[in-house]
């Protein structure tokens, strides 16, 4: 009986959550990222697009650079072919950022019951600014009002 009962409730969340990225897949990006890119430098989809076409591409390079760097030829030609793929790639991966991170996202809500949609949520945001309580040494609301309104008054 109460196994049923959970079954049912996690059907009832996940029509919901499909609901949800159903129609934030097609507003575009309703959940903003806030995070600051250069301390966290990795990029989403980076393993899945751009890794193999890296190694490939350095794999060529240096096999080139072991033919005496040559303007011609099949080693020149599949060296340029591989650097350009991998710099494609890249191109990809920045361009569609946004959507890898919301991808990302509803695969892991939705296959693991343990997570807390609107905990992940907050965690992708990086919503950590804070209200400051003390302006101008007044820490009372209506004394804060009254420095403002003082400030826009000069």
């Amino acid at each position: 009986m109460l196994s049923a009962a959970i079954l049912n409730m996690h059907s009832y969340w996940s029509n919901i959550l499909i609901t949800l990225f159903s129609h934030a897949w097609m507003l575009g990006n309703p959940i903003p990222n806030t995070s600051n890119k250069a301390k966290d430098r990795s990029i989403p989809g980076w393993t899945e697009y751009v890794a193999e076409a890296r190694s490939r591409s350095i794999f060529w390079h240096n096999i080139w650079v072991d033919c005496d760097r040559s303007h011609s030829g099949v080693v020149a030609n599949t060296m340029r072919t591989t650097r350009a793929a991998y710099h494609y790639a890249i191109r990809y991966v920045r361009k569609n950022e946004a959507a890898n991170v919301r991808q990302r996202f509803a695969n892991s809500v939705l296959s693991s019951c343990t997570r807390d949609f609107w905990t992940e949520v907050k965690r992708l945001k990086h919503n950590d600014r804070r209200v400051s309580s003390n302006i101008d040494g007044c820490y009372d609301n209506t004394e804060i009002a009254n420095v403002l309104v003082w400030y826009t008054r000069v």
